[in-house]
This record gives structure tokens, C-alpha cells and sequence, in this order.
């Protein structure tokens, strides 16, 4: 028996016969070993120690200690020499981000963190009808924030960090994704196709050019249109890798690529994404505060534009990572100045709505207080 066993990790390593490789080569492999769900056993053969990989039901029906067994080396008979070629020809496809996982400087982040491709279910949370289900912005942002975006085509791809979360129709919320014409042409909209030109049936991510030349990096469903207002571009060191603002410029999706688009979501957001469906909207935004209201210029006399919608991925969870927005700009500012001024009134106005909603109320001593900061 060994002196003393493998580690997890360098069991996989030794099972794949990676453990001599490059850094990046050993991280692939514990990235792929973790996908597809293989698990390390070590056995001793005259002393040495022999890694092999196996799935979770054999690892877990295995003890926890070491024992004596017998050990059999299985053959493969002539019969099924047929069957092994198809095997040979047709190998488990690898997910397509983890080279671009792999090339980033984050590797040794993303690599620890898990990632699915968009599924039926999946799809399904993003279209809930926000009138049956009130918390459908908060499923829908929770699912996105942290999220993988990665274009089939070019090979790029980014980590979605931030996401706010708008509704379809002014009944559900007034700061709606626009529609309708301009000069009898149809502006450009992220409601997803009905024809079959999307990846995804009800899912449609799509760069829209703003009334200010913004590019505005919006993912669509029937129901809601999803902004990102933070990203990292995955791959080889970039110039400007970091995009922050409704304006993403360092990622871009025409109209020609969208059905090249594949979503890849965390495996931990999506699972509690889930768990929201069904859950009263007063428990689910219960510990939600300033950051999570949305980034707006206009009509603050309207409810609407204090809903909770505004989602961080977990890499960004803390407030040194988010953006900066009217309701929190007052946290980074010196406490002098119109600008902190102004930033403490609209802190001042989020606190009261959050707290009171219809009820919220400015009071005379906080307009009076900013007024000394200015």
C-alpha cells in the first residue's frame, strides 16, 4: 500500500495522465473531470499507487477508508469491435467554453464554478407571464447574472456580470424596451423570432444601437428584454476586456449572428433561479436593497422605476465590483459637492420607496441635509 494516497485532484491528473502538463492543460482536465461528473479511485499494485476515474454512483457505493480487494482487468471481445469503432468515431462532445475558459487569466476562477447550456426548463423561467408570476424578473435575472455568453461563429465570448431585467409593455413596467416605426422602418427589437431564426425558441440575444449610438447588449424573451450592464470578454488578453454601462462595447451580436449565440448559465444561480419559481415576490426581495434598483434617468414619480430588477453574477456580488448607479452613486463620492448632494437625495428617495412603497414620503430635514453638503 502507498504511503500516503493521491489528492483528489492530482488522482484525476494521474488518471488522465495530465499530471505532467501545463498549468492550463491541468485545469482543463479537472474542468472537464467536474463536468461530466468523474470521480477518482486509487488502487495499490505491488506497492504503487493506480488512479482511475469512475461516475458518482460506483465513487459513492465505494468506503471512505482503504481496503483489501481484488482487482480484475477487463477485456473487450471480438463481437463488439463494431460497436467500440462508433464509440471511437463519436467521442462525448466537450463543452465549447472550456477552451475559452481555459485561455482567459480568470481560468483558475471559471474553472472552479460550473456551467450548463440553457435548457427547455431554462427557457421556459425566462418566459414566465409576469402577471401569474410576480417574480418572474427576479427568476430571470438570477439566471442571467453570471451567465456565459459564447458566439458559435467567431469563438468569443463574455462573462455576463450584471444584468437589469425590463418587462414588455407599459402595463408592466414604463421603462419598456421601445417599439413600433420610425420613418416607416421598424425599429430594432429583442423580442424573440417566430420564424425559427433564433438558437434558443423564446430566447434572443442581440446587440440594439440606442437613440445615443449606444450599444446595448440585450438578451430578449417574450416577456421581458434582460440589459447587461457589465461584462468580461473571455479568451486572450484584450485591450479593454472590462465593459461597464448599458453601452457594451466589447462585445457584439448582429443581427446576422444571433442564431450563433449559445447561452452557458451558472449551475448555482440557474439552481436558485428555480427554487424563486412559485416563492411570494415579498420573500425573494426581502434582502434586496439599493443595489438592486436599475440604472434610469426618467420618471421617478413612477413606481415602476423602483423595481427590484437589477441582478449581480457572483463574481461581482460585493459593491466594490458594480456599477455605480443614481441610487448608490453617493457611496463612492467625497461627501462634498452637488454631485454627492444630488446622490445623496436619490439614496434618500430609494430608501423611502423601498421601505414604504405608495406611501414613500421625501421629508423636508433629508433636503435640508443635502443642502449643507453642497
Amino acid at each position: 500500500m502507498p504511503q500516503e494516497w493521491r489528492s483528489f485532484d492530482d488522482a484525476i491528473l494521474h488518471a488522465t495522465d495530465k499530471d505532467t502538463e501545463s498549468e492550463s492543460e491541468r485545469v482543463r482536465t479537472l474542468v472537464y473531470a467536474d463536468k461530466l461528473e468523474q470521480f477518482p479511485v486509487g488502487f495499490s499494485v505491488e506497492g504503487h499507487e493506480i488512479n482511475a476515474l469512475v461516475t458518482r454512483a460506483v465513487y459513492d457505493a465505494l468506503p471512505d477508508k482503504p481496503i483489501l480487494a481484488m482487482v480484475n482487468k477487463s477485456t473487450r471481445s471480438n463481437q463488439h469491435s463494431e460497436t467500440s469503432s462508433c464509440l471511437t468515431c463519436n467521442p462525448l462532445s466537450v463543452p465549447p467554453i472550456a477552451d475559452l475558459i481555459e485561455k482567459t487569466p480568470f481560468a483558475k476562477i471559471l474553472g472552479k464554478r460550473r456551467y450548463e447550456e440553457l435548457s427547455k426548463e431554462g427557457i421556459d423561467n425566462l418566459n414566465l407571464n409576469w402577471t401569474r408570476y410576480p417574480e418572474a424578473p427576479q427568476v430571470a435575472g438570477h439566471m442571467l447574472a453570471g451567465a456565459i455568453l459564447y458566439n458559435a461563429k467567431t469563438g468569443k465570448g463574455i462573462l455576463v456580470n450584471e444584468v437589469e431585467v425590463y418587462g414588455r409593455g407599459r402595463m408592466n413596467d414604463c421603462h419598456q424596451e421601445q417599439s413600433g416605426m420610425v420613418k416607416g422602418v421598424s425599429k430594432q427589437t429583442s423580442v424573440p423570432s417566430t420564424l425559427g431564426d433564433d438558437h434558443y425558441e423564446g430566447v434572443r440575444p442581440v446587440t440594439l444601437l440606442g437613440k445615443d449610438s449606444a450599444h446595448r447588449l440585450v438578451i430578449g424573451t417574450a416577456t421581458c428584454s434582460i440589459l447587461v450592464t457589465s461584462c468580461l470578454r473571455l479568451g486572450k488578453r484584450d485591450k479593454a476586456p472590462v465593459s461597464v454601462g448599458a453601452d457594451t462595447l466589447n462585445f457584439e451580436i448582429p443581427e446576422s449572428e444571433v442564431e450563433h449565440i449559445r447561452i452557458f448559465l451558472d449551475c448555482q444561480q440557474a439552481e436558485v433561479a428555480k427554487h424563486m419559481v412559485g416563492k411570494s415576490i415579498s420573500e425573494i426581495i426581502k434582502n434586496m436593497g439599493m443595489q438592486s434598483l436599475r440604472q434610469l434617468q426618467t420618471k421617478f414619480d413612477e413606481l415602476d422605476t423602483y423595481n427590484r430588477s437589477r441582478f449581480s453574477g457572483p463574481l461581482t456580488a460585493t459593491i466594490r465590483f458594480q456599477p455605480r448607479t443614481v441610487f448608490t452613486f453617493a457611496n463612492y463620492k467625497n461627501g462634498t459637492g452637488a454631485a454627492y448632494g444630488a446622490g445623496r437625495l436619490f439614496y434618500a428617495i430609494g430608501k423611502a420607496v423601498i421601505r414604504h412603497g405608495k406611501k414613500a414620503r421625501l421629508s423636508r430635514e433629508d433636503v435640508m441635509e443635502d443642502q449643507k453638503t453642497i
